[in-house]
């Protein structure tokens, strides 16, 4: 970790087991998509000689972490285009990102000196305020990183998370009062605004991709970050997404209870005590006459590939120090109201003992006082 010299912020690296690498056959169709058919036809000549078919067999391990060999990857990666930025001949959806510390960026988050409401805040990506992928407001860098809350939360105040693999940011409302193990928290929870695409709020009309389609509320275009590719993320099974995405899709059996997310939170310290985070990500099947492998495709519609899910709850013994630090104010109050009334028991004793003149010292200077000799001139015979 790298503190700055102000101590301000701080920046750092982090692991993390998550990333999204796009579909190579319809990612290959969407670039050439609006280019001319001569163009087309060449892309198509090199899916049907290099791209295999649209079924594939490999490996768990090779799907997710190590990777496996492309020949159209390998054919892509060697003309070097500015284009086509691909810089292996291998495939992997997970493929050089587990266990790395830097494939997610530098994050500079704010300490908090100064001003304890913005503890934990997320101050730049990389070096810059911006992200660069969405435009305006859209594109700034904001929210936490989910490990780290400003103290004092009020209930009208939403929570935003940073999603570095989206390069945005999605906000999480307050929505009810819960008690964890005797804690009294908050939950909150995503809505229908949190992946909106300016259809409810106008002002996240920003996150539309520009000369893309701009999906329909309550899925986000990952396209930016997935070097293009038609991927897109939501709620699992396309909970609170509009009812187009599960038209033409069997399987998905949208669940509240089970398909969002949340994070329970004490408001006082802002420490999260349990929190879930979880996401789809689908890709865009489109018809395309000038590609084989897509001609037949019966209509356009969006292929749910895998879910990512996150869980994460304090343990027992944290519990506990949290208990203990939210109780210390009490304890201090206790333990000054005791100090009070010892010192007033003390001034009360001090006050009595002072009219009596029954100080301790005083009595011994009494005790060993000489007693004076009688003074008389006569003399007693026996």
């Amino acid at each position: 970790m790298q503190i700055l010299a102000i101590v301000i912020l701080v920046c750092y690296f982090y692991t993390k087991y998550v990333f999204i690498y796009p579909k190579k056959l319809q990612t290959a169709a969407r670039y050439v998509r609006k280019k001319r058919r001569t163009l087309r036809k060449i892309m198509n000549f090199a899916l049907n000689r290099e791209g295999g078919g649209i079924y594939m067999s490999h490996t768990a391990g090779q799907w997710l972490f190590d990777g496996f060999y492309d020949s159209l990857i390998d054919f892509v990666e060697r003309l070097h285009s500015p284009l086509l930025p691909i810089f292996s001949d291998h495939f992997g959806w997970f493929y050089q990102r587990n266990n790395s510390k830097t494939a997610e960026g530098n994050f500079t988050i704010h300490t908090g000196r100064g001003d304890l409401s913005w503890m934990g805040e997320l101050q730049m990506w990389n070096g810059s305020v911006h992200t660069g992928y969405y435009e305006g407001e859209c594109g700034k860098v904001n929210g936490s990183t989910g490990e780290l809350w400003a103290p004092g939360r009020q209930w009208h105040e939403t929570i935003s998370i940073f999603l570095p693999d989206a390069a945005r940011y999605i906000n999480l409302y307050s929505m009810a009062n819960v008690t964890v193990q005797g804690i009294a928290a908050w939950r909150y929870e995503t809505s229908q605004l949190s992946f909106d695409n300016g259809q409810l709020a106008p002002d996240t009309k920003c996150f539309c991709v520009a000369k893309h389609e701009c999906p329909l509320n309550g899925v986000l275009d990952f396209s930016p970050v997935a070097k293009r590719g038609p991927i897109y993320v939501s709620h699992p099974h396309f909970y609170m997404t509009d009812e187009y995405y599960r038209r033409n899709t069997t399987g998905l059996h949208p669940n509240p209870a089970e398909h969002g997310m949340y994070v329970v939170m004490e408001p006082t310290l802002g420490i999260p005590l349990s929190l879930k985070g979880q996401v789809m990500i689908s890709a865009l099947v489109q018809r395309d006459e000038a590609i084989d492998l897509l001609k037949d495709i019966a209509y356009d519609h969006y292929a749910p590939l895998f879910t990512i899910q996150l869980y994460a709850d304090l343990t027992d013994d944290l519990i506990g120090l949290l208990k203990l630090g939210l109780s210390l104010p009490a304890i201090g109050q206790f333990i000054g109201l005791a100090l009070l009334l010892i010192a007033i028991v003390l001034l009360i004793v001090g006050f009595i003992v002072s009219k009596q003149h029954k100080w301790h010292r005083e009595c011994e200077i009494e005790a060993n006082e000489p007693v004076p000799a009688l003074e008389s001139d006569e003399v007693v015979d026996s």
